[in-house]
């Protein structure tokens, strides 16, 4: 490390610790913004320097701001020191996705650590990192990225040396009910929460109240994925119905099902309050509407033709049967 920037880290350590008033935070953060220079390892380890700052102030605004400064290809490098570098930028990058409940980009950085090559390097911690993929792209709100990298992640061939997860990620895999209490509680939250002694815990579902607020985040996926598969299989459904399906409170699923039609989860359901009735029928476009009633005419008129010729035929035989019967008698 140059001494120019061993005294400018001291500097802002200082200025820390000694809680400074804010002002002289952010001369220090503004001097970052003079740099024009190509970026070199000390100039990264100065801005990760400061978004550890900011990290520990929990300004996670100015860290965002801060991560812009430094390219990502700045990690295409395999030296050793700046491979160290990237996994320090992960970790402060983590701690912002958290902070913002974006999971998803929360799994794409443990992706970068996973591929790193000192992770692969060792087995217990690539297994670890493997493990906080899973969870985080489970945790992620579904979209057609979701899903895929969902699928991506089941397919790895390291995630058999996890089995566990490997089932647990198959129950979103499979479009089948989960049932929250007795599958996901029964079965894995001694395993997510505490670990056994084959599988260390990671902290994502850690007993503080970030790891409570993601345990109640991952049971609103599984709610989420319970509706989707409902919608797949009901065009209407009695609010019980749903209720016990989605293992919540009628009240509960009411709320969560209202925000889901808002957010786009599932924009074709309504609900009708005074029947109790969920309908997950898709409304149909107004030509499409068109189009049914005129096949349905078309038809309907064929029908129609089939029937009259038939009562014509049934007439002509009568007909000729009576005149038959008639010529008979005489």
């Amino acid at each position: 490390m140059s001494p120019p920037f061993h005294r400018l880290q001291s500097s802002l350590e200082k200025i820390f610790r000694t809680d400074i008033p804010h002002r002289r935070f952010n001369r220090f953060y503004s001097s970052s913004s003079s740099i024009r220079t190509p970026l070199r390892i000390d100039y990264v380890e100065f801005l990760l320097e400061q978004m550890r700052l900011c990290v520990a102030r929990k300004d996670f605004i100015r860290q965002s701001i801060l991560s812009k400064k430094i390219s990502v290809r700045f990690f295409d490098d395999k030296s050793d020191e700046v491979q160290e570098l990237k996994l320090k930028y992960c970790d402060l990058m983590i701690k912002l996705g958290l902070n913002d409940s974006a999971y998803l980009d929360v799994y794409r950085l443990y992706r970068n650590i996973f591929d790193t090559p000192r992770i692969q390097a060792d087995a217990a911690r690539s297994i670890q990192v493997l493990k906080c993929m899973a969870l985080y792209v489970l945790l992620a709100p579904h979209t057609n990225e979701q899903s895929d990298l969902l699928h991506r992640v089941y397919e790895m061939r390291q995630l058999q040396l996890v089995p566990d997860y490997n089932v647990l990620l198959n129950l979103f895999v499979e479009e089948e009910i989960i049932f929250w209490k007795d599958k996901v509680v029964a079965q894995f939250e001694e395993l997510l929460r505490r670990g056994t002694k084959t599988s260390p815990p990671t902290d994502v579902f850690d007993i503080t109240e970030s790891g409570n607020k993601r345990w109640s985040d991952l049971q609103s996926r599984v709610a989420e994925h319970n509706i989707r598969m409902i919608a797949k299989y009901y065009t209407q459904i009695s609010f019980d119905r749903m209720a016990e399906l989605l293992d919540y409170p009628v009240d509960e699923m009411e709320n969560f099902l209202c925000n889901m039609i808002v957010t786009g989860a599932i924009p074709h359901a309504r609900i009708h309050r005074p029947s109790r009735i969920v309908s997950l029928r898709a409304r149909k476009a107004t030509v499409e509407q068109l189009d049914q009633w005129a096949n349905s005419v078309r038809k309907l008129t064929g029908i129609l033709n089939k029937v009259s010729h038939l009562i014509l035929k049934e007439q002509i035989v009568h007909r000729h049967l009576d005149n038959a019967t008639a010529a008979s008698s005489l």
